[in-house]
């Protein structure tokens, strides 16, 4: 047999809609203890609803704070979309790449990052916006209302979330090896174990904005950009709980 380290559980208890999505509604979710941002329906990973459906759009040009605002077309956000903290703008930057929460979206064509990217925004062209409720429209996208706990999923052709295996994450971390400087672990090997089926979370108020190639770790917590509000972190670095870093003092103005 091939073993599987899960970090996920089954979702089950679906009803079929008027319009032939699915729902399910997860106390566990409404109650503020479980958040997800990853599904899979058969072993396939399924995408949360985004805008705009195909490619990126373009910024629009330059917003103060540089690396906090951009301005965007009219028509690209909408200040009233459904639960819009939990809407993440994604930012293409070059090599990289800045996730941001909305503080807010000016009438006027311009948008307000909660935290800062890496970068000034208008340095980078393309970005795109993710889990937008109202973009809920295409077969295999889902939809999860943290206020009421209601997962809605658009099956593709065939499938049937009730006979077909869907699962969310509720772990990040399956397996930590930890060691010391003076006792560092040694001579472990790991066969034959398939690991899968994490999920991840939004480690600050203030979004992510990680340049170049790192995945940052300490002590199990994942630490990426903008753990404080304005600081993110510059390439290829993996911070420690140690002594401060002074290079991280905030991204240009």
């Amino acid at each position: 047999e091939r073993a599987l380290l899960s970090g996920a559980r089954r979702i089950t208890g679906w009803r079929q809609g008027s319009r032939g999505e699915w729902t399910v509604r997860l106390p566990e979710v409404a109650s503020g203890s479980w958040y997800f941002r990853s599904l899979w329906v058969g072993g396939e990973r399924r995408s949360r609803p985004r805008l705009p459906k195909r490619g990126t759009y373009t910024v629009a040009g330059r917003a103060d704070p540089r690396a906090e605002a951009f301005r965007f077309n009219p028509g690209e956000l909408d200040a009233g979309w459904h639960d819009l903290d939990r809407v993440e703008v994604v930012v293409v930057q070059f090599w990289t790449e800045a996730r941001l929460r909305i503080a807010s979206i000016d009438p006027g064509g311009i948008a307000r990052f909660t935290g800062a990217s890496w970068r000034p925004l208008d340095w980078s062209k393309a970005w795109y916006v993710e889990n937008v409720r109202e973009a809920l429209i295409e077969a295999g996208e889902w939809y999860l209302d943290g206020a009421s706990g209601l997962l809605t999923y658009l099956a593709l052709p065939g499938e049937d979330p009730n006979r077909d295996e869907v699962l969310a994450p509720v772990a990040q971390t399956l397996l930590a090896v930890e060691g010391t400087a003076d006792r560092p672990v040694e001579h472990v090997e790991i066969r034959d174990l398939t690991m899968g089926y994490t999920g991840w979370e939004m480690p600050s108020p203030h979004g992510i904005a990680i340049p170049q190639a790192e995945i940052p770790v300490a002590g199990g917590v994942v630490f990426a950009g903008n753990l404080e509000h304005g600081k993110s972190l510059p390439q290829a670095a993996a911070p420690v709980p140690a002594p401060t870093f002074p290079w991280a003092t905030g991204p240009p103005r």
